[in-house]
């Protein structure tokens, strides 16, 4: 059955000939909706990038992953998109879904580990519980230096709508490519100062369809597509689609990726981690750092791991949502026994099948849960 984004919040839903949206609850003609592709998956595009950096940016990624992971888990921040319909005093915003995000057009086909986060949404929670929005983020994980960064750099998290941030580890190449896309409500007050605050410096060699293209720290590239989007990646390839974006809807993305986004995240998630499914220790760049004594045990946990989804999500209170899927039955079954383990409490609910391991609860950086949910994430930094 063909899809369409629902004009009043990007929920991707099935046509019909008239449309309840389940996200949001509004009535609308899939005449006048934005059309999605179907299935398909777009040829992928080759990866070209020099040679020489696999220790240091390989390293790079696979810690931008990782602490992804705990962003996740970390993050309670629920934030209004300025076309969706104005909730009412005692209601959240509605979040866009994760498949709606229209900064997943920029992402290049082989992506197949995808992080996300709607940052506004911490500040209509904090505002109604009457919290302090930074010290919840930074008792959740976040380290204190990503605010003095933002704040170095003119950007305020009410500015940014969303955060979108792809990875492609594959097996065809030791190289990871790495692709995201900041899309800001407004645009920054001092593009000057933002740039320096990044260190960026014109890179003459990279322009892209007459384009500005810049150097930024950690040999990353910063390629501006309009005032209120920036386009970020290890290399060329990365930036393939800024003059030609895939259509909504995060069609031309693997099938068990885009699954795993739409079954096993709450459409409400504002701040997410998704995978294709895979055996990713098979893959060269985690057999490189495998050789790695400072990775070697990280390769190792991965090992009966195919696919994993964690997300946070606001409706009423925070709520996480990880989800695991492992090799076979018995392993899944250790996975479980184990998270029983480790996150014990009433309020923390389990299911799932032979495959996938699931686990939601209440989220509160404060809870017992939390603090040890946490605590083990960080083992692994």
């Amino acid at each position: 059955m063909p899809r369409v984004a629902c004009p009043h919040c990007n929920a991707v839903v099935d046509a019909a000939e008239r449309i309840v949206c389940p996200r949001c609850g509004e009535a609308f003609d899939p005449a006048i909706a934005e059309h999605l592709p179907d299935e398909t998956v777009s040829a992928p595009m080759p990866v070209v990038r020099p040679a020489g950096f696999l220790h240091s940016r390989a390293a790079m990624a696979l810690s931008f992953g990782l602490a992804a992971v705990i962003l996740v888990v970390g993050l309670a921040i629920v934030r209004p998109w300025e076309a969706r319909p104005k909730p009412g005093p005692d209601k959240l915003p509605v979040v866009v879904s994760p498949l709606g995000l229209s900064g997943l057009a920029y992402l290049p086909p082989k992506t197949n580990i995808v992080a996300a986060i709607q940052p506004m949404p911490l500040l209509a929670y904090a505002a109604q519980k009457k919290v302090d929005p930074k010290k919840f983020l930074i008792d959740s994980g976040i380290p204190e230096t990503v605010f003095e960064s933002l704040s170095k750099a003119g950007v305020t998290l009410d500015q940014i709508d969303h955060l979108v941030v792809g990875f492609a580890i594959n097996s065809d190449s030791p190289i990871p490519g790495l692709a995201g896309c900041l899309k800001l409500v407004r645009p920054v007050a001092d593009e000057a100062k933002f740039l320096s605050a990044l260190r960026a410096e014109k890179n003459s060699q990279q322009s892209k369809g007459g384009r500005t293209v810049y150097s930024i720290a950690n040999n990353l590239l910063l390629a501006p597509v309009d005032d209120k989007t920036y386009l970020i990646g290890l290399g060329e390839s990365d930036l393939a689609f800024l003059e030609k974006p895939h259509a909504p809807g995060g069609g031309h993305l693997p099938k068990e990726l885009r699954d795993a986004m739409m079954a096993r995240l709450s459409p409400a998630s504002f701040a997410w981690l998704a995978t294709d499914s895979a055996a990713w220790t098979d893959k060269p760049l985690l057999k490189a750092l495998a050789l790695a004594p400072a990775w070697k045990d990280r390769v190792t946990l991965l090992k009966p791991i195919r696919a994993a989804a964690a997300g946070l999500a606001i409706e009423n209170e925070p709520e996480l949502r990880l989800a695991i899927r492992a090799a076979d039955a018995a392993t899944t079954s250790r996975i479980r026994d184990g998270l029983r383990a480790r996150v014990p409490g009433d309020t923390v609910e389990f299911a799932g099948d032979d495959e996938w391991t699931t686990l939601k609860t209440p989220f509160d950086p404060a809870s017992p849960e939390a603090k040890t949910l946490l605590t083990e994430l960080r083992k692994d930094q």
